[in-house]
């Protein structure tokens, strides 16, 4: 059997020359942890310049750039809650010019453009804001977005469009852009353009991946119902629910629009279709496949306000009182039921009851 001489001693000699190396890395990722940790306890005991001095310890006493990065960015944020706003800016210009590559880069820009803002340069700030939406999808481009909006002249919707670029990388920032823009043209009275963009924002990210497409279904819907398109209005909350139903396989998630647009399918079918059967089709899925939604109550409310006073069904809108009344936590509108029960006794007029009567009657505007 041959032996391999020699091999034992180099391996034993690696061993002893990595001792070194892992003791000072060691040594490093300690020296960064304990400055940091003196740098926050010292930033908690108000006492910001020795803070200052630590955190920059810490910045030096790692060579890993976002963890210099990290204690860099808690000075700044420092003297930010300090109320020391230069020295905060100067901590982030800083920043901005070593460690925009970091893991706190899109923040960086994102807080320094603030403080640009605060201190009335306006064009720095453009510019600071217009660095976050580099990063794509960071999470913070949506804030920057608006922020940069609220600087630019003109219009909103323009400036929205502006920011409307080819974004493969960053398909979230795509979509929040582009519903931004249909609510502006919206804003705007350009029903028909807050229509299209919609549309290609539904093209373009389609549920369930879609983080923005369910408002955009929901908003699209609206606007064809505003056009004179109930049934266009219809198909297309149809193909928002339809998302849903797939989302129940998977169990992948649940969004408030699923309630609105059952909601908005109510409106159709009460108010532009005089069918208070479909309507109450609509609202009872409502509270069946949307039981944690704000417009539960009010649902189970409309349903039993359709049976008396569009149905002539006292007996039904009874039982749906009596569903109200049994709801936890118990429900607001169990104050309201005499409006919709011939049987409930007559309840005091107030503000509470004018508004579920209202909103029963697809009227929520009506209310003062």
């Amino acid at each position: 059997m041959m032996r391999m001489r020699g091999v034992a001693p180099l391996l034993g000699l690696a061993g002893l020359l990595a001792v070194p190396c892992l003791a000072a890395c060691a040594a490093g990722s300690s020296a960064y942890e304990s400055s940091l940790a003196r740098a926050d306890a010292k930033a908690r005991e108000r006492e910001p310049e020795q803070a200052a001095r630590l955190y920059q310890e810490a910045s030096r006493a790692t060579k890993k750039p976002d963890q210099a990065a990290e204690a860099l960015y808690r000075e700044a944020s420092m003297w930010k809650r300090q109320g020391q706003l230069e020295r905060a800016r100067g901590c982030l210009e800083q920043l901005a010019a070593q460690h925009s590559a970091s893991s706190r880069g899109p923040r960086i820009w994102l807080d320094l453009g603030g403080l640009r803002e605060d201190a009335g340069d306006a064009e720095g700030a453009r510019a600071a804001y217009r660095q976050v939406l580099s990063y794509g999808d960071s999470g913070l481009g949506p804030r920057a977005a608006d922020a940069l909006v609220a600087l630019s002249p003109g219009s909103r919707a323009s400036a929205y469009r502006a920011l409307v670029v080819d974004r493969p990388r960053a398909p979230d920032l795509d979509a929040f852009l582009r519903l931004r823009l249909a609510r502006a043209e919206l804003e705007e009275g350009n029903r028909a353009g807050a229509l299209d963009t919609c549309e290609s924002l539904v093209h373009d990210h389609p549920l369930p991946r879609g983080v923005y497409t369910d408002d955009a279904l929901l908003l699209a819907a609206s606007l064809r119902r505003t056009l004179g398109d109930p049934d266009g209005a219809l198909v297309t909350i149809a193909a928002l629910l339809a998302a849903q139903e797939k989302s129940a396989i998977v169990g992948s998630y649940e969004r408030s629009a699923f309630a609105e647009g059952r909601w908005l399918a109510a409106d159709i079918h009460q108010l532009d279709r005089a069918d208070a059967h479909g309507a109450v089709q609509v609202l009872d899925d409502l509270v069946r496949l949307d039981g944690t939604s704000r417009l539960r109550d009010d649902a189970l409310f409309r349903m039993a306000w359709l049976m008396r006073h569009e149905l002539g069904d006292d007996d039904a809108a009874c039982r749906e009182a009596d569903r109200i009344d049994a709801l936890e936590p118990p429900s607001a509108l169990s104050a309201c039921l005499s409006v919709v029960c011939s049987r409930r006794p007559q309840a005091e007029a107030s503000r509470r009851c004018d508004r579920a009567v209202a909103m029963a009657k697809g009227q929520p505007a009506l209310v003062p």
